[in-house]
Order: structure tokens, then sequence, then C-alpha cells
């Protein structure tokens, strides 16, 4: 997954396109792989970008601290696509909550008497219901719960 650092203007943070701080930068969220052309080339100087390899079961901070402890400063990383990972089933490409294999009808339990139980048998009745303005009778279906 590529990593971005956008970066102000190269001529106050030109170290940030260097490779070395790149792989630096980017070890701290994994291995890095490689950075991408226009980083390297410096066609792009808005953005520096590195493809670093994951593990997709932790966190990651969105920032990094560059710099010593008193002369440094915030450096946000954004994430490009980082992907779903379902900790259920360990897959990618949904989260848990949307994992099919939890989201199954449970069992039913057995009625311990105070539940309402719906009857299971239905019988069809004819009616004959004044439904009309004019007083003539209408055939109307409904069912009889037994």
């Amino acid at each position: 997954m590529f990593l971005q650092m956008h970066v102000l203007p190269t001529h106050i943070r030109p170290y940030l396109f260097s490779p070395c701080i790149l792989n630096g930068l980017g070890s701290l969220f994994g291995r890095p792989l490689k950075t991408d052309h226009a980083t390297t080339c410096g066609s792009r100087p808005s953005i520096a970008r590195v493809l670093v390899e994951l593990d997709v079961t932790k966190y990651y901070l969105d920032w990094v601290w560059v710099g010593h402890e008193n002369l440094g400063y915030v450096q946000a990383v954004i994430m490009e696509e980082f992907p779903s990972y379902c900790s259920h089933c360990k897959s990618l490409g949904h989260l848990k909550l949307e994992c099919c294999s939890l989201n199954t009808i449970p069992p039913s339990k057995p009625l311990t008497g105070n539940e309402f139980v719906l009857p299971t048998t239905v019988e069809l009745v004819n009616e004959k219901v004044d439904l009309d303005p004019l007083n003539e009778a209408v055939d109307v279906g409904f069912r009889k719960l037994c």
C-alpha cells in the first residue's frame, strides 16, 4: 500500500524526498518496498509516496514526528486505499460487522411458556360483508387463524 506524505514546498523540506528518509518513515509502518517514480524524480513536489508492506491486522497512526524532540514537526501520513479486514474470518474485503459467517440466523430457543406463539394452521373462510354504499353485499375472503 502506498503511504502519502503531503509536504510544504520542496525548498523548505527537500530531505523528505530522500530515499533514505522515505524508507525510514515507511519502516515505521511496515516493510518499505519502493518509492513511486514521481517521488524519485521530483516531478510532483507536493506529495512524497512510498510503497510499504503492511500488516492489515494492526492499527496505524495517521501522523509521525519527524526531526529532533524540540526541533521536529508532525508529518501527516495518508494510507491509500487501506483494505477492509474481518477479524472473524481473517479475510480482506469486508469488516466483522459485514461478515457472512457471523450473520446467520441463530437456532431457535426452546419456549419457556411466556412467549406468544403464532398459530400454525390457517383456514380460508368466505363471508358476505357490507362494503358497498348501496348496501349490496360483497364477497370477501379472509383468513381465520386457528
